[in-house]
């Protein structure tokens, strides 16, 4: 039988590999905590803007499995709600309405049809929402309809034209 040496190492290494495994359980159950972050995604599903309804709730359900699958957003899941706002600005207020009061979502996005992001614009403040914006391309938005709750992650289309003015 080989005698083995205590070492420094040796219990330094023993003594990490405990803690790791004295933490994994937590680890496990932090991922399960927190209330879910709710995303509203009032979107056209049905009509003439259909496809790019699609996409928007194909790239959401992708985002919310990368995400939860890497513990979430500081511990809590995320969650995206959607609704069929059929490419109607009446339509899309009632069904962000629900989205809000009924499912608690506070965060809004996926609305593709710019006359469908200015009739939720006024409604923001009393729902206590904010409404982040990735396609709608009316200049108004962010200029006389503008309110401090909506944000816009992309070019209006004045943008886009004042910049290809530049090469023509």
């Amino acid at each position: 039988m080989s005698e083995q040496r205590i070492t420094r190492r040796r219990i330094l290494q023993g003594a990490m590999a405990a803690g790791a495994l004295g933490a994994v359980p937590y680890m496990r159950a932090a991922r399960a905590q927190g209330k879910p972050i709710r995303i509203g995604i009032p979107t056209v599903m049905t009509g003439g803007y259909a496809l790019l309804g699609s996409q928007v709730m194909r790239t959401c359900k992708m985002v919310q499995k990368t995400v939860n699958a890497k513990g979430g957003i500081i511990g809590r899941p995320l969650e995206f709600l959607f609704q069929d706002t059929q490419g109607d600005p009446a339509q899309c207020v009632r069904k962000t309405q629900e989205l809000v009061e009924r499912d608690d979502c506070h965060i809004l996005a996926g609305v593709i049809v710019s006359s469908e992001a200015a009739a939720m614009l006024p409604k923001l403040e009393q729902w206590n929402a904010v409404f982040i914006s990735h396609g709608n391309g009316d200049g108004r938005l962010t200029a006389e309809l503008f309110v401090p709750r909506f944000f816009r992650a992309n070019t209006s289309a004045p943008m886009g034209a004042r910049a290809l003015a530049l090469y023509l």
